[in-house]
């Protein structure tokens, strides 16, 4: 997979252009990417921009990797209402959202609705979390859904039990086991499974 993002993977030292390196963090969840950016963020004075803002659920302390599904709804908020730093960065966002190449959560749940979407995910067999946050347009309807779990990213029926929930909430048929087939997957059972963040950010109905 990364040989596909990077036919020629940058080395330490190595420059890449911001327009070649945050469509590859956001869509595909690059983490050579992503890392630059953690620590330009942390020299650039991320951490009191978090506390002035109210991202009092997230931290980016080294080591301490760790965010809420209400910091994440409102970060996507105010991307959906072009507020996000200016219109154009918002627009922007929003493009490289709907463009993301891991559809098989949130986005699989409401195929008739359009979702532009951003997937988490830790692969660690001892403690597993499969997360996805999108923004989603139903009519006139704009909503922010965040989901956070402790289910296993690299099992399709686990993403299959994000994507029936989303299609739940929205009063969808469920999508079937995996990417599409008819079995029918139970939601969990427990809120301790996980975290749900949803908000209507504008409409009438």
């Amino acid at each position: 997979c990364i040989n596909a993002i990077w036919p020629s993977r940058p080395n330490a030292g190595t420059l890449v252009s911001v327009s070649d390196c945050l469509p590859k963090m956001v869509i595909y969840s690059d983490n050579i990417c992503g890392k630059f950016y953690l620590d330009y963020g942390r020299s650039a004075g991320i951490y009191s921009y978090l506390s002035s803002q109210g991202y009092g659920g997230t931290s980016l302390a080294p080591g301490g990797l760790s965010t809420s599904p209400s910091d994440v709804a409102k970060l996507l908020t105010l991307v959906a209402q072009s507020k996000f730093v200016t219109a154009s960065d918002s627009n922007e966002i929003s493009g490289l959202l709907a463009r993301q190449a891991h559809r098989n959560k949130i986005p699989a749940g409401v195929p008739s609705l359009s979702a532009a979407n951003k997937t988490g995910e830790i692969h660690s067999a001892s403690s597993p979390y499969s997360h996805d946050a999108a923004i989603i347009k139903e009519g006139n309807n704009l909503y922010i859904l965040v989901v956070m779990t402790h289910l296993n990213p690299d099992s399709a029926d686990d993403d299959t039990k994000i994507a029936a929930l989303a299609a739940k909430i929205f009063g969808l048929a469920a999508p079937g086991t995996g990417t599409g087939g008819n079995g029918c997957i139970s939601l969990p059972s427990s809120a301790s499974s996980g975290l749900i963040s949803i908000s209507r950010i504008s409409g009438n109905s």
